[in-house]
């Protein structure tokens, strides 16, 4: 038992169908295939386990009859008001019919009754019972994997650009830290100072030896060397206590 009913888009500004499935009955009972060459010898034939749990099952609509909803004045308002119309009910019975050619894939066993059946396979392999044969069953699945092959190789390059690009920018970053270390390096050396060089204005307001040779932005005070910035416990500015976002050298 399906409903069909209409519901009201904001976006489209426009009622489109919906339906819902508000009842499902399954019934099924033990069927036989039979090989079509020797006219259906019993001696021959497999007993369908599980058929429910079988994938591209595909059955015959035997009975359909659709129920129009009826709706008086303050129901058909209410539905309005809510966005949802109910449009009616449809009623449909599906069966598998008898003589239907039918492909089955699975795993065969002998029963305890000595019967041939056809059941689930293990966990990884499909059941199939189709009305398909063969040949187009295995066309099917090969398309599938091909798809999922050609997606695998996609997302793999994907992947592979990625992290190529995250190891260039990497090496680039590492790059320019050691290219800054080397430069505030040879800043410190020469910014060395024994006594009376230079007046204590110009000297590091943390080691008081050696030069203010670096910039502290976004505050731009300049009171310390590289070194002493290097050994502060917080990356906050030792004057205005602003956080420092980046350094850059003095010449």
């Amino acid at each position: 038992m399906v409903e069909h009913c209409l519901v009201w888009n904001s976006l489209t500004k426009s009622w489109t169908e919906f339906v819902r499935v508000l009842f499902q009955s399954v019934k099924s009972v033990p069927f036989q295939l039979h090989p079509l060459e020797d006219g259906g010898d019993d001696d021959e034939s497999v007993l369908v386990c599980d058929p429910l749990s079988a994938t591209g099952l595909t059955l015959e609509a035997v009975y359909e009859r659709f129920h129009p909803a009826s709706l008086s004045l303050g129901e058909l308002m209410g539905h309005y008001l809510s966005g949802e119309k109910p449009t009616g009910l449809l009623e449909t019975e599906e069966i598998l019919p008898l003589g239907a050619v039918m492909t089955g894939l699975g795993k065969l066993v002998l029963n305890k009754d000595g019967i041939i059946a056809l059941q689930p396979p293990p966990k990884g392999c499909k059941y199939i019972l189709s009305c398909e044969g063969y040949e187009d069953i295995l066309k099917e699945q090969q398309s599938v994997a091909s798809l999922w092959g050609v997606g695998t190789l996609l997302c793999g390059a994907l992947g592979a650009i990625v992290l190529c690009i995250a190891l260039y920018r990497a090496y680039q970053r590492h790059k320019q830290k050691n290219g800054r270390q080397e430069h505030f390096d040879e800043v410190q050396t020469d910014s060395s100072l024994s006594d009376g060089e230079t007046s204590s204005e110009r000297l590091c307001i943390i080691c008081i030896s050696r030069l203010r040779d670096c910039v502290i932005l976004p505050c731009g005070h300049v009171c310390c060397c590289f070194l002493c910035y290097q050994t502060l416990p917080t990356q906050l500015c030792p004057i205005c206590r602003c956080l420092i976002q980046r350094v850059v050298p003095l010449y």
